[in-house]
């Protein structure tokens, strides 16, 4: 008779402790304190061309900011997770896209100044070229803004304009 007493306990006290977790759970909220967000997507071009690859963010006065990969001239925000998009609000909105490229011993023929002022030195051997105007990667200075709304589609397409 004892084993089925423990057995009976056990199962007693699995049954409390679950119904326990229960109530604990409901009574915290589970829920989050993150702020809602909504699908955000678009297009980036430069002169009307799409940009191959880059990243695109979007800064708040105050909260969260949301980010995004360029990839053939396409993105889709996330804030907390995968596709997430942003918080409705106005944002200052940079491109960064740049490449790693092979550096070059001299200016390679028929490489204008403007061209070669768009690389950086990277280390010895490597040179990262922008493919977007550097002043759309700088909060301080990008002209981008965007308003992400609640109720609307939220597709925000940029055209960046070379210098």
């Amino acid at each position: 008779m004892k084993p089925l007493l423990l057995s009976s306990i056990h199962a007693i006290c699995a049954r409390c402790c679950a119904l326990n977790a229960l109530v604990l759970i409901s009574v915290s909220g589970c829920g989050s304190d993150r702020p809602v967000t909504v699908p955000v997507t678009g297009k980036i071009t430069v002169d009307g061309k799409p940009l191959p690859s880059g990243r695109i963010i979007f800064y708040r006065q105050r909260g969260n900011q949301a980010i995004g990969e360029i990839i053939n001239g396409e993105y889709k925000l996330r804030t907390f997770e995968q596709n997430d998009g942003a918080a409705p609000g106005e944002y200052t909105v940079t491109v960064k896209a740049v490449e790693l490229v092979q550096k070059p011993s001299s200016r390679p023929k028929g490489m204008s100044a403007e061209e070669a002022d768009l690389m950086e030195f990277e280390g010895d051997n490597q040179a990262m070229r922008w493919l977007a105007p550097r002043r759309y990667s700088q909060q301080r200075r990008t002209p981008l803004t965007a308003k992400v709304t609640r109720d609307e589609a939220n597709v925000i397409d940029f055209d960046l304009k070379s210098e």
